[in-house]
């Protein structure tokens, strides 16, 4: 997908005819080579599908390039739209602010979501990364079926990598909440469940 970069953040003029340009020179090829891809995927042609992917890969990594000094957090939604975006941490402390009048348990919320931010960011910098050198080092996308089960072992690797980090993403949300809720009293709790 190419992400419309210009409609997310504000862009200079040269970087809209960048993205023209690039556009105008790769996108019926793009198109012409995804279905080929397809067409390749369900003849049982995988060599064929996987090289086109490995060419899609590269075009990817063309105009990531190209927009890098524009991306964001808000970019990235939409670069890697399978990022954890599990917002319940987010969500708790939002509604402890609203519904607890004790200082010291907003306070100790607050700094909770202080902490569980900086390590998400880095958690999400760090999928990202790994995304980025499937996709440019070894010409696939470890976040789509694609051209079926890779077997080497570079992709097997990163898919593991991405496994393993998606569940630490996990364990981090899980544990701030729990400390979190610790701060409440019961029926506290029960009412933050009930409207959650």
């Amino acid at each position: 997908m190419w992400v419309d970069i210009p409609n997310i953040v504000d862009v200079d003029h040269a970087l809209r005819v960048s993205i023209d340009s690039f556009l105008m020179s790769n996108a019926d090829k793009d198109r012409d080579e995804r279905f080929a891809a397809i067409k390749a995927k369900l003849s049982g042609d995988l060599k064929t599908c996987q090289a086109i992917e490995n060419i899609a890969m590269r075009r990817w990594s063309d105009y990531l390039h190209i927009i890098e000094p524009y991306i964001n957090e808000s970019v990235e939604v939409y670069l890697y739209p399978n990022l954890h975006l599990d917002q319940s941490v987010v969500r708790t402390v939002q509604w402890i602010q609203i519904h607890v009048d004790d200082e010291s348990v907003i306070s100790t919320a607050q700094n909770q979501l202080a902490i569980w931010q900086t390590v998400h960011s880095q958690q999400n910098n760090d999928l990202i990364s790994l995304i980025r050198k499937a996709r440019a080092t070894f010409g696939f996308d470890p976040w789509s079926q694609g051209c079926g089960r890779r077997v080497e072992k570079n992709a097997t690797k990163i898919k593991n990598e991405l496994l393993q980090k998606s569940a630490e993403i996990q364990e981090v949300n899980n544990s701030t909440i729990a400390a979190i809720l610790k701060q409440l009293t019961p029926e506290q709790i029960q009412q933050l469940q009930s409207e959650q």
